[in-house]
């Protein structure tokens, strides 16, 4: 009998969820369904063009020496290497041309950090050691004079340093019950008042973009010890007075440069910690510097009858609204921040979403003179024509930016579409919305774990998009790896494409 054997987290989680998807699928009593149909922006239909034929032979209008016949990139830029297709390189397949990555050896953007010096891989001397930025990311070396006793003391005073990069506090607002017979400060499943706090998250040295390192668990059994060293871990948390965490929170505004927060809302199948987490993993990869905030709602976690989790999960979600408006509105009200970004993922849209039409509509005063530069709006399992209704509140607005991720490959929102019978606003394909005032971008095929659901943060190449949209304030039509299609939206560009 062959043994089954996992090398790595990844791996059992994908195993455990395939199993609660299979499930779910005789639950449903439907193995197939007929698929979205395909569209231009997943498969290159190419025609044979008739081929100019110059004096010296056929013709090459980049000069990349391949012929316009076989060239699939015949605008390449001059001196860009190109593969057999006449494409640009593009080493790492991150859809971002060689020439035009500032890590092209590396997938995703922004550059890796393995050390979390803050010096990305490509200009860091000592990418596996902590170092400052005058010292091209090399540790200092001690002084000679040192006494022994001296030098162990700089020396753990130096790797303290260095662990103290590699750890987020994320802030947090929560309508979830406190667990109070946990050794630990824990939350749990049932709707309850507003609490506050803090969570202290450790990044472990070796991390990797878009990997939320995590001990090996099965169908919600532990099965390693956390390690800070090898895993994202939460390290300290505390609850605090809502006045404690809006002080807590403008000092790290006051310290930081930009005077930026995010709040972020998680979906569907997330206990508390899995959000603090997630939470944690996405504002160090996008190399945020403000103040990253969450918000809790009682979502139930993993469980083997997904069905019943997933009814039971939506009236939670519908019983947060009113608290995270709430929330929102205090946190508008009293906060220093001079950028605001919201950003929700799956089932947590909805309560984005319809705190946000409702806020605009009853009480618009609220965000007067605050500015919300960023909605960002990732696999949105609401309905679409829901979506429609609901966003042109937001919309008329125009005070602020939306982004819409959408991708055809999200088994959860298939699923979903199949118990609601509707289809989801974060489906793409022919279901794709493109609606005035929201930038559609369109993620298929960029996810590469076997949901396809959580790509905006565990992928580096949306990670980067976002971080670019975000950090750099470019809208699509400015970020080079990105394709214009003629529905009016936007797709990730595949190896083959050259960028802008």
């Amino acid at each position: 009998m062959m043994k089954l054997t996992y090398r790595n987290y990844q791996d059992k989680q994908r195993f455990a969820k395939l199993l609660s998807l299979i499930f779910l699928v005789l639950y449903l009593g439907a193995c197939s369904r007929p698929s979205a149909p395909i569209t231009t922006s997943q498969v290159m239909i190419s025609s044979t063009p008739t081929d100019p034929v110059g004096v010296d032979g056929p013709a090459d209008s980049d000069q990349d020496g391949v012929e316009d016949l076989r060239d699939e990139c015949p605008e390449t830029p001059a001196k860009v290497s190109v593969d057999k297709n006449g494409c640009p390189l593009d080493g790492d397949d991150d859809g971002l041309a060689d020439y035009e990555d500032p890590c092209p050896t590396q997938k995703g953007t922004p550059c890796a950090d393995a050390d979390g010096d803050g010096i990305a891989d490509n200009q860091d001397y000592c990418p596996d050691t902590a170092g400052p930025l005058y010292n091209n990311g090399c540790p200092v070396p001690l002084p000679a004079n040192l006494s022994d006793a001296q030098k162990r003391a700089a020396l753990v005073a130096q790797e303290v340093a260095e662990k103290d990069r590699r750890r987020v506090t994320v802030f947090f607002c929560t309508n979830r019950n406190l667990l109070s017979d946990k050794p630990q400060l824990a939350f749990g499943k049932n709707p309850t008042a507003l609490r506050y706090g803090t969570c202290r998250v450790s990044i472990p040295r070796d991390h990797k973009m878009g990997k939320l390192e995590l001990p090996i668990s099965l169908l919600g059994f532990t099965l390693e010890k956390p390690n800070p060293e090898k895993h994202v871990v939460v390290v300290t948390s505390r609850l605090a007075s809502r006045g404690e965490l809006v002080g807590l929170m403008n000092n790290k505004i006051a310290e930081s440069a930009r005077k930026e927060a995010f709040i972020f809302v998680h979906g569907f199948n997330n206990t508390f910690e899995d959000a603090t987490l997630r939470t944690a993993q996405f504002a160090y990869d996008l190399g945020f510097t403000g103040v990253p905030v969450m918000f809790s709602w009682p979502s139930q976690g993993p469980a083997i009858n997904l069905v019943d989790q997933y009814r039971l999960d939506e009236k939670m979600n519908a019983l947060s609204v009113a608290p995270f408006k709430g929330f929102l509105r205090h946190f508008l009200q009293t906060s220093k921040a001079r950028q605001v970004y919201l950003i929700a993922h799956s089932m947590g849209n909805r309560i984005m979403v319809a705190a946000l039409k409702e806020m605009m509509v009853q009480e618009p005063q609220v965000f007067l003179g605050h500015t919300i530069q960023e909605i960002v709006l990732t696999a949105p399992d609401i309905s679409a024509e829901d979506f429609k209704q609901d966003i042109v509140p937001i919309v008329k607005k125009g005070a602020t930016n939306i982004t819409l991720y959408a991708s055809n490959d999200d088994i959860p929102l298939k699923t979903s579409m199949a118990l609601n019978l509707a289809p989801r606003a974060g489906q793409a394909g022919q279901r794709l919305l493109v609606l005035p005032g929201v930038e559609t971008i369109d993620a298929s095929g960029v996810a590469s774990d076997f949901l396809a659901h959580s790509y905006f943060a565990s992928e580096g190449t949306v990670v980067g998009d976002i971080h670019y949209m975000l950090r750099k304030k470019e809208r699509a039509r400015q970020r080079k790896w990105l394709k214009p299609m003629s529905g009016g939206y936007w797709t990730f560009k595949t190896p083959r494409e050259k960028g802008l």
